[in-house]
């Protein structure tokens, strides 16, 4: 997205990809469940999200569909659940949202039980339900069409592997090595070259090449989670429409995949602040048995007691992944570092990352091109906030 918005910006500017696995096997984008909500108590979040969804419904479009075809939008809604304790908030959020735009209303208990009949409001005081842009799509589609049209646009993405960034001087840019797999010759070599900027979008990996660059405390870990595929074939939530993504107070989610009527469900828990679910790219290979035995745990009864119709749903699948999870706050690091000019973040996103693609690469052009932002001020993201350790938290995280 990134390359994308600097090219249709500057299209003479020479522009380099590093991609450490150009088989995308362990990258947080393809492994996600593609989903986007203006949900957030964080105005900038709010507006990143409107804009995606612009994107998906509008803006794709006026590019040529040869390059890449258009990514398909699944715009059935999110539904947030609030308990007692969470009800105010939830409240205070919606008036965010509403100031700016956001499609989204309050529905009372009732008024959650008219609408979505399968739906258990046990303990649940209020619900915040996004009517319009917000849903799905297909993380591999959105990741493969900037991709597409950034070559299209003549960016140049290389396989290796980032091992140092040296500023060559305070205003000289930056000398930026890779690891690079010579197949003709099977074997590992250095190459140098030399850029004006360098931009951190390493996902799960950023704070890693922060570390490469001389940036010791960028506060960006792999955090792994899981998606459970299952399968419900209940009367109830197989009718058209069927479910939205539904967030829950005791932390799971759940929507429908696919055509209502085929009973099929991704569903997973939220990720929090749990060090144990850190991780390297090899350990998202197997771990069924303990992914199934977690499920049976800790998420099948709360699903149940909220849907009902889920004490019949079996596991038919799933996978693993990483979250790049912001230690700090949870929330992106965007824009220029402090002292190294040129360097510029764009990582941490702690799951939001592919929704708020379209608007980061748009943004972090402004900053690059114009050295402002123009569209969402996302300066509130900046990488000070490390620094003095002050963190920019949502509300409520899900």
């Amino acid at each position: 997205s990134i390359a994308f918005h600097i090219l249709e910006r500057e299209p003479n500017a020479r522009l380099l990809v590093v991609e450490k696995d150009i088989t995308y096997s362990a990258a947080s984008s393809p492994l996600s469940v593609g989903s986007i909500r203006q949900q957030f108590s964080i105005e900038e979040n709010c507006l990143m999200s409107i804009y995606g969804a612009h994107f998906l419904k509008r803006v794709q479009f006026e590019y040529d569909p040869s390059v890449c075809e258009p990514i398909e939008f699944d715009e059935s809604g999110y539904l947030v659940l609030g308990s007692p304790s969470t009800e105010e908030t939830i409240r205070r959020n919606h008036q965010t949202q509403i100031r700016i735009g956001a499609k989204v209303c309050l529905l009372s208990p009732d008024e959650l039980k008219e609408k979505f009949p399968w739906l258990s409001t046990t303990d649940i005081a209020i619900g915040s339900w996004g009517f319009e842009n917000e849903g799905w799509f297909d993380p591999y589609s959105m990741m493969t069409w900037f991709k597409k049209n950034a070559i299209h646009r003549n960016a140049q993405f290389y396989s290796g592997e980032v091992t140092r960034v040296r500023p060559l001087g305070k205003h000289d840019g930056y000398e930026v090595e890779i690891l690079s797999q010579d197949s003709a010759r099977n074997a590992a070599e250095i190459i140098k070259i030399s850029s004006k900027f360098v931009i951190n979008a390493a996902g799960c990996w950023a704070g890693e090449v922060g570390k490469r660059s001389g940036i010791s405390n960028v506060p960006i870990v792999p955090r792994k989670r899981r998606v459970y595929v299952v399968h419900c074939k209940s009367n109830n939530v197989t009718k058209p429409n069927g479910v939205p993504m539904v967030f829950d107070p005791s932390g799971f989610w759940v929507r429908r995949e696919g055509e209502a009527s085929q009973g099929r469900f991704v569903c997973g828990m939220a990720v929090g602040p749990d060090p144990d679910m850190e991780g390297i790219p090899e350990e998202l290979d197997g771990g069924e048995i303990e992914a199934q035995d977690f499920f049976e745990e800790y998420m099948w009864e709360k699903m149940a007691a909220r849907i009902p119709d889920f004490e019949a749903l079996r596991i038919q699948g799933g996978w693993q992944g990483f979250y790049d999870f912001c230690t700090l706050d949870e929330n992106a690091i965007i824009g220029e570092h402090p002292i190294m000019k040129g360097y510029y973040f764009a990582a941490g996103f702690s799951g939001h990352g592919i929704q708020h693609c379209p608007a980061v690469g748009r943004a972090i052009a402004e900053l690059v091109i114009d050295q402002r932002y123009s569209s969402v001020d996302l300066s509130r993201f900046v990488f000070e906030r490390v620094l003095s350790n002050t963190p920019l938290r949502e509300a409520v995280c899900y």
